[in-house]
């Protein structure tokens, strides 16, 4: 497997988003198992971004990572800004306390998700750009396919 960050922008906004796709044929069951729960994971943290919740709210409310992949998350953020560079405000850190802020109504965020575990030399990254709204976000990626060969 191979993951490739991908740049796309809004209205001449940077770009960040990121999938892993499989070389080859034929995903083993492994493979599969490992997208599938970095999948689900990502659509579940999707959602809690809202205008209007305070930071440490949406950070409360998206998933726990198993613990199985917790060593390898010393740079995930749960989301980040995505402006006028790639990583911009606010960086959700998990490892520090949430930013005192609210989410507004446009702000254009990266959702991430990472899983691996020690010992194997499988991982998963996945990333997905919205936009804030005052309902469900907007999602800017779906023209970027996720692999289905790990979802079927």
């Amino acid at each position: 497997m191979t993951w490739v960050p991908l740049g796309r922008g809004l209205n001449g906004l940077r770009g960040d988003a990121s999938r892993t796709f499989f070389v080859g044929e034929h995903p083993s069951p492994a493979h599969r198992d490992l997208y599938r729960r970095a999948y689900d994971y990502l659509q579940a943290s999707i959602p809690v971004w809202r205008a209007g919740r305070s930071i440490a709210d949406a950070m409360a409310d998206v998933p726990k990572v198993p613990p199985a992949y917790r060593a390898h998350l010393f740079d995930y953020n749960y989301a980040h800004g995505v402006g006028l560079g790639s990583s911009d405000y606010p960086h959700v850190n998990p490892r520090r306390p949430a930013i005192d802020d609210t989410l507004k109504a446009n702000q254009v965020l990266a959702i991430e998700c990472y899983l691996a575990q020690d010992d194997d030399p499988l991982c998963v990254k996945l990333e997905e750009q919205i936009i804030v709204r005052d309902g469900p976000p907007e999602l800017l990626g779906a023209q970027i396919p996720f692999d289905e060969r790990f979802l079927c």
